[in-house]
């Protein structure tokens, strides 16, 4: 029903932190620290701290690969792998070899080696020509949501899902309002009831804004109504013909189950 007071957790001397995700296992901490010169050019890293022996070690900055010098790395989400010693860590950076603004990256951590691998743009269905940012990974569901403001959206930074891993990707789907807005709507989170969660953005419906999206707050949303999709029938295959053969009767069931080359599904909405 309500926050405790917040307690710092890590602190660099001079520099200014953001964007911080425990990995699954909860054994390191990832985050950005940085700061923006008197031209307003952002410089960030990424950094990592460990839990070892039931305290937390100093931050250790990622080497430069990663933190590639005249490039800011920030925002850092872990997704999961195709290998359980693997972890994937998703992040944005303006580094050369983008399709433009700042992208989304990733590099993988072998957990055995404790290296990480060279980084990989997530490619062009993720990323743009303009900004993506704030990325988050839904393990469950391998859902990756990012906001940006170079795909079609109702103005400023909107939130975006898509479903894949590494570079496969589908095409990112708007996920509408009123979570995006005409402003900036960033940093979507889920719980895992996925029915409730946070999102950041600076529109205008906070009354104690004195001027209109001069700030971004913290803002809750609650899904109400939500229907699940349950499969009840037996998943079976057929052949391109099908639909012609179920409506003309020519075959039973059990013929179009040997002749199988798509999955045909029945679903049905439970209130």
């Amino acid at each position: 029903g309500g926050f405790l007071t917040p307690k710092p957790f890590i602190n660099l001397k001079n520099k200014s932190m953001s964007g911080g995700v425990f990995s699954d296992d909860g054994s390191r901490f990832y985050f950005a620290a940085g700061y923006k010169d008197i031209r307003g050019k952002i410089y960030s890293s990424l950094y990592v701290s460990k839990f070892l022996n039931g305290n937390w070690s100093e931050p250790e900055k990622l080497d430069n690969r990663i933190n590639l010098k005249n490039s800011f790395s920030t925002q850092p989400a872990i997704g999961k792998c195709y290998d359980k010693n693997f972890d994937v860590i998703y992040f944005v950076s303006d580094r050369p070899g983008g399709l433009g603004g700042s992208d989304i990256w990733y590099t993988i951590y072998d957990k055995i080696k404790g290296r990480y691998k060279e980084p990989v743009n997530a490619g062009s269905y993720v990323n743009t020509p303009e900004n993506e940012i704030t990325p988050r990974i839904d393990n469950t569901t391998k859902a990756l949501y990012f906001s940006s403001d170079g795909h079609f959206g109702f103005g400023g930074y909107d939130i975006f899902k898509t479903f894949g891993e590494l570079i496969n990707w589908i095409p990112p789907k708007n996920i509408g309002k009123p979570l995006n807005s005409s402003f900036d709507d960033l940093w979507y989170t889920n719980f895992k009831n996925d029915s409730s969660g946070f999102i950041v953005s600076n529109r205008s419906e906070n009354p104690e804004m004195q001027i209109p999206h001069c700030c971004f707050y913290v803002f809750e949303y609650k899904i109400v109504n939500k229907k699940t999709i349950e499969i009840t029938d037996t998943i079976f295959e057929t052949d391109e013909n099908f639909y012609d053969k179920l409506t003309q009767n020519k075959e039973t069931n059990e013929d179009i189950k040997q002749n199988s080359s798509r999955t045909v599904v029945k679903l049905h909405i439970k209130n």
